[in-house]
């Protein structure tokens, strides 16, 4: 008797049969545990490392937004004529704007739960007004040449700082 191995067909089905049970093994285990304190803190300081040198390499004005609860990068960028005239911002920025920035290889910003609010302390002379909405300007700047804003941020209760 003339013995015979599975065909690609049906090993392609067994493939697909085991991956399908394993995504609905896997869907049945709950949700991942949220962020701590200290993993919100490396997240938001590769990021501000990872700004910094992308700032510096491409010659542009970064900045970060604060809000209670998370972070935004933004990059100052030139506003279109037509639309400049229509804002009814000041003219600090003469002709520029914040805009949200996302470089294409990282994903920049980052959202913390509701009972690990960030609060951010300024330098003397320099207040930080918390609120939930987007504002026009950034909080923190990075500089092209490196400098930035002196701040201290404070992630959720344990006090964990980055400076």
């Amino acid at each position: 008797m003339r013995q015979r191995g599975f065909t690609v067909l049906e090993m392609m089905l067994v493939v697909l049969l085991m991956g399908s049970a394993a995504s609905l093994v896997i869907m049945s285990f709950p949700a991942m545990q949220q962020d701590t304190a200290e993993q919100q803190l490396q997240r938001f300081q590769a990021q501000l490392e990872f700004a910094m040198d992308s700032g510096m390499q491409n010659d542009r004005l970064l900045g970060i937004q604060i809000r209670p609860n998370g972070w935004q990068f933004q990059v100052l960028q030139s506003q279109a004529a037509e639309t400049r005239s229509s804002v009814a911002h000041s003219d600090r920025w003469q002709g520029y704007v914040w805009q949200i920035w996302q470089p294409r290889q990282a994903a920049l910003g980052g959202q913390v739960p509701d009972n690990q609010p960030l609060t951010l302390r300024l330098p003397p002379l320099q207040e930080w007004q918390p609120t939930a909405e987007p504002a026009a300007d950034p909080d923190i700047l990075l500089l092209p040449g490196g400098e930035i804003t002196p701040f201290t941020l404070i992630f959720g209760e344990k006090n964990d700082r980055s400076e």
